[in-house]
């Protein structure tokens, strides 16, 4: 019991001078930076002579102008201090004039030539607030999720969460404590947030808008390639055939067909194809000079709606090594009618009509 009191007479003791050092020095402090290393040593002695007037000292620790103290900063330093050492520690400053002042009772004090830097880079800043965060990504089983909180840099931990509705019920989504976020399929239908708190110099918790709700992953479906080229003389090129599995691509079957990624590139703005009456796709690969050339090599990727609304991607890896019987095509020698006069005509020196 008197060992626990000792402590809290202690505490008592060190928060009064603490207090009072604020009280005195609120009237002396330069109004300057809140964000400096107060020092960087480890186990070497500091003369006080080479201190600047206005340096402010805890224990051991030293402030110098460049230092607005306030308890918070004062407190971080009595902290670093040794438990056995609270009892001693004292609180002074060196004024204007180069004398050194007791912050509580404002008596010039005998200080020692040098002190013993015994803590390394104790850094006092004013704590940056987190601002604000958003979420980007798209809302679809699969995708990722990313959050951006403001400032950009601040350091935070996050918190992801979810709800049947968007404005209320948001509980924590399991182990969904980092930056991104893949959407799951326990998430159909479900509104998402995050939340993110700042630590170390940052403080503050905020949270994004909803997003949602998450719809269903869309349907993805392999293409089959014949790598048998065709020559199609009317437009003058070489296709291979392309089909899908179960699914037809004629006008009768779907409503659109969208290209979405080209040679391994992704579309800025998917390109619309126009269904006709081939229930495959035509892909071409080769002009009337024998050269494939005409596709790059890579996967291609295209979105089908079909009549009921319902939506899939088929997707297939082109290489024009695989491509088997393209040649050059001749140009065909061109044809003319001629036309007929019955009315008969003598020649006199062929003695024929």
């Amino acid at each position: 019991m008197y060992s626990r009191l000792s402590k809290i007479n202690t505490v008592s003791r060190i928060v009064a001078i603490l207090l009072a050092f604020v009280l005195v020095f609120s009237n002396i402090s330069p109004m300057v930076s809140a964000s400096s290393t107060l020092f960087s040593s480890d186990g070497a002695n500091e003369s006080t002579d080479s201190m600047d007037p206005l340096t402010y000292v805890i224990g051991t620790h030293r402030f110098t102008e460049n230092m607005v103290l306030t308890v918070d900063k004062i407190m971080l330093a009595a902290r670093t201090i040794e438990g056995e050492d609270l009892d001693s520690m004292i609180i002074y400053y060196q004024d204007p004039y180069g004398n050194w002042v007791n912050a509580v009772t404002g008596e010039s004090v005998d200080v020692p030539s040098t002190f013993y830097i015994t803590h390394v880079d104790l850094e006092a800043k004013d704590p940056v607030a987190v601002s604000a965060i958003s979420v980007e990504g798209v809302a679809k089983v699969g995708e990722t999720l990313t959050a951006k909180v403001t400032p950009e840099k601040a350091t935070v931990t996050y918190k992801w969460m979810r709800s049947d509705s968007e404005n209320e019920g948001y509980a924590p989504i399991e182990g969904a404590t980092e930056k991104t976020y893949k959407l799951v399929a326990a998430d159909v239908g479900k509104y998402i947030i995050v939340k993110a708190t700042g630590t170390g110099d940052y403080r503050g918790t905020v949270e994004s808008e909803p997003m949602g709700p998450v719809s269903e992953a869309i349907e993805t479906i392999a293409a089959d390639v014949d790598y048998e080229a065709v020559w199609n003389d009317t437009r003058g090129t070489w296709y291979i055939k392309v089909s899908v599995p179960g699914e037809k691509l004629d006008a009768d079957s779907v409503q659109s067909i969208n290209v979405l990624k080209e040679a391994g590139e992704a579309l800025a703005d998917p390109r619309a194809l126009t269904p006709d009456t081939d229930t495959v796709m035509w892909f071409g690969v080769a002009e009337a000079d024998g050269e494939v050339t005409l596709k790059a090599d890579g996967k291609y990727a295209y979105k089908v709606v079909r009549l009921d609304d319902s939506e899939y991607i088929f997707s297939f890896d082109y290489a024009a090594n695989e491509v088997q019987g393209v040649e050059e095509v001749e140009e065909p020698i061109e044809t003319i009618e001629a036309t007929i006069d019955d009315n008969a005509v003598w020649n006199e020196s062929r003695g024929t009509r």
